[in-house]
C-alpha cells in the first residue's frame, strides 16, 4: 500500500517550522487533512519551534478547510509568543488571503528566505525582552 497523498510538505529550519500546503482539502481524504495537521500542530508542542512560516508556493488557490488549519498553526504559535509569517504568494492566493484577512493578521513576504529572517528577528527580538542580559548582573 502506498503513502497517502501528503496534504503539506514540511521542515523544521533552525527553530522554525516551514509548512508547503499542496492543494485543497479536496484533493485529499478529510482525514488525512486532519491528521496531517495535528501532526504539525503537535510538532509546535516542541519549545524549539517558536515560529511558523506557512509558503504557498505550490498552491494559488486553498478552501477554507485548509485555510483554518493553517491558521491554527500560526494562532498556535502566536499565544505561545512566536511569530509567523506568509510567503510565496501568487496573486490569485493574495486575493483569498485578503478575503479571509490572513494577510492583515499576518506578515507577507515574496520569498521563503524573507520570511524565514522576519520570523527570525522577531522571535529574537521577542527572547531578548522576556529574558534580559544577565551581563549587568555581573
Amino acid at each position: 500500500m502506498t503513502d497517502p497523498q501528503q496534504v503539506y510538505e514540511y521542515e523544521i529550519r533552525d527553530n522554525v517550522l516551514v509548512v508547503v500546503p499542496k492543494g485543497a482539502a479536496l484533493n485529499f481524504r478529510y482525514q488525512e487533512v486532519h491528521l496531517q495537521t495535528n501532526h504539525l500542530y503537535h510538532i509546535l508542542d516542541d519549545p524549539n519551534i517558536d515560529s511558523v512560516v506557512v509558503d504557498f508556493s505550490c498552491v494559488d488557490y486553498l478552501d477554507t478547510i485548509i485555510l483554518s488549519c493553517l491558521l491554527r498553526l500560526l494562532t498556535k504559535v502566536r499565544y505561545g509568543n512566536g511569530s509567523g509569517a506568509l510567503c510565496c504568494v501568487s496573486p490569485r492566493m493574495d486575493e483569498v488571503l485578503a478575503n479571509v484577512k490572513l494577510n492583515s493578521m499576518w506578515p507577507v513576504y515574496p520569498t521563503r528566505e524573507e520570511a524565514l529572517r522576519a520570523v527570525r528577528r522577531s522571535t529574537d527580538a521577542g527572547h531578548a525582552q522576556r529574558h534580559p542580559s544577565q551581563d549587568a548582573s555581573g
